[in-house]
């Protein structure tokens, strides 16, 4: 793992930083993670122990499909419940209701807050296939 943490110590850090309501320590925690632990371990977390991610979550049932191209990356995927986040490898437990595309060097751009999503989008070094609604509700667990 890129952060060179244990999932668990992975896992209590971000809990505690977005109980704590710190989106800014969740980013400095996961600035240079890698796909799994991002997908598997820092937004579900995150995601799950924040009551205001909660909230905005109430009422949303979609799963998003990330493949990372490239050494080091892999395909993961969300999964949306009813404000209940859960992240896995490999192809999601249904089918996905979009597919974001990209490679591993920008994966860490956008991870490290080198580039910003939107832009990476934009310049085509990120693409989006599906359902660009639920991206866009989705685009707060990211932020």
């Amino acid at each position: 793992m890129a952060t060179g943490k244990s999932p668990e110590q992975l896992r209590k850090e971000v809990e505690e930083a977005a109980k704590a309501g710190d989106r800014k320590k969740i980013f400095e925690i996961g600035k240079d993670a890698d796909p799994e632990e991002v997908y598997t371990i820092i937004l579900p977390t995150g995601a799950n122990a924040s009551a205001e991610t909660q909230q905005k979550l109430q009422g949303v049932n979609a799963i998003v499909k990330f493949v990372i191209e490239g050494e080091g990356g892999g395909t993961f995927w969300i999964k949306v419940s009813d404000g209940k986040v859960e992240g896995g490898k490999g192809e999601p437990p249904a089918p996905a209701n979009a597919t974001i595309t990209q490679n591993i060097d920008t994966f860490r751009k956008v991870q490290s807050r080198q580039l910003d999503p939107q832009m990476a989008f934009m310049q085509g070094l990120l693409k989006i296939s599906g359902d660009m609604g639920v991206i866009m509700r989705l685009a707060q667990l990211m932020r």
